[in-house]
């Protein structure tokens, strides 16, 4: 065998070992599917019968229920009792009148025997209401299959003719009680649901009540004007709104379409409700309540008293008094004032008190070129040759270094 024939048979048989590999694998592969199709059709069977355990027990529990809320087993008691309670409801419950309960034809089958009524009678809107509120109060198994209303022979009355159907269940406990009623089966108490039915328009949606917005404590001095402008929403376009007071109302106050005018004559704390409502059927309202105090007014303000000094006389004998000389005696220093209105001529030392026109004070300091009065004012600072009311006032200063000593 030359080499190209090794070659050829070498490729031939990869060729069949690939063969045998791949039609191997195709049957290993077709089993592994068939497999899993078997395990995903398992867990579907499994879960359809999970589900049908689950419907059942939920189907078992309310049928459990049902029972309990059937009739008693015993069908002629049954029919009995439920009859008394029907009639029961309808005339002395409901105050109906020309009631004629009847007993229809009954159904029968395996599972449940179904009795039916008829209620012929005439009744007012308010007595309709109740009536359907204590029949669905109870948890009896029992319905209104069907009700007709005509005009009655009077203008508030009613012709009413109702079907009712009430059930007995196979294997259904037995009960003392029938037609008893249950706390809370409905949400709203009695008195809410006739105004609901009775106090509305049967032929558009229920009026809503409108909202008066909330109102601010007021604040206000005796003397003044109360003016609170109200604000109210309502839910239902088109309502037009009111506003009235409630309750006695202090004595000036008035309400002008939607604001509170008042002006207060007595001081005091006064709580005051205001209504709004609507002319929707019927009418509702909302109110909102709040506190007005009326306090003294605050006392004028004082005028400040500026203490002004006295005027200077037309006169003054301080401008025409001159300081003539400044000097040294016996060790102290003296200053000369020659007032020359009066020709006297005062001599001076620190300490000593000067009273001359407009100017009273003590002299408080002599240096060689200065001299420094004490007054109510202030401190006057004079020279030689400069009078009494050309002289400026000071702060005093210690140690100044324009003062000589002398």
């Amino acid at each position: 065998m030359n080499q190209r024939e090794r070659i050829l048979a070498i490729l031939v048989g990869v060729l069949a070992v690939v063969g045998v590999g791949f039609m191997g694998w195709q049957q290993v592969d077709g089993m592994l599917r068939a497999r899993r199709q078997q395990m995903e059709g398992l867990d579907k069977q499994i879960r359809d019968k999970n589900f049908t355990i689950a419907v059942g027990s939920k189907a078992s529990k309310e049928l459990a229920e049902l029972k309990e809320r059937s009739l008693p087993p015993e069908i002629e008691d049954a029919r009995k009792r439920y009859q008394e309670w029907l009639v029961d409801l309808a005339i002395t419950k409901t105050r109906l009148k020309n009631v004629k309960p009847m007993d229809d034809l009954s159904r029968r089958s395996d599972v449940y025997h179904q009795l039916k009524f008829v209620i012929d009678g005439e009744l007012t809107l308010p007595q309709l209401t109740e009536f359907l509120y204590q029949f669905y109060s109870t948890n009896d198994l029992h319905r209104i299959a069907s009700i007709n209303l005509i005009p009655g022979s009077e203008a508030k009355k009613l012709k009413m003719t109702t079907n009712v159907e009430a059930l007995i269940l196979k294997g259904a406990t037995a009960k003392e009680e029938v037609g008893k009623l249950m706390e809370g089966k409905l949400e709203r108490p009695l008195d809410q649901v006739v105004s609901t039915v009775v106090g509305r328009n049967l032929f558009a949606p229920a009026n809503k009540p409108p909202v008066l917005a909330r109102i601010q404590a007021q604040s206000i001095e005796l003397g003044n004007s109360l003016d609170v402008d109200l604000s109210a929403e309502d839910p239902d376009s088109g309502d037009e709104l009111a506003y009235s007071l409630v309750g006695e109302a202090p004595e000036g106050l008035r309400l002008s379409n939607n604001s509170v005018r008042w002006r207060p004559k007595e001081v005091g704390e006064y709580q005051l409700t205001v209504q709004v409502s609507d002319n929707g059927f019927p009418a509702l309202t909302d109110q909102k309540s709040f506190v007005v105090k009326v306090s003294e007014p605050p006392p004028p303000p004082q005028e400040e008293v500026v203490e002004r000094p006295p005027p200077r006389p037309r006169f003054d004998h301080a401008e025409h008094a001159y300081v003539t000389a400044i000097m040294q005696v016996d060790g102290e220093a003296e200053v000369w004032f020659f007032v020359r209105t009066t020709g006297e001529t005062m001599m001076l030392k620190v300490g000593d008190e000067i009273n001359v026109g407009s100017v009273t004070g003590t002299v408080a300091d002599v240096t060689l070129d200065v001299v420094k009065i004490e007054t109510e004012d202030g401190t006057l600072q004079t020279r030689i040759g400069e009078n009494l009311t050309t002289s400026k006032t000071v702060a005093t200063a210690e140690g100044n270094s324009d003062n000589r000593e002398l």
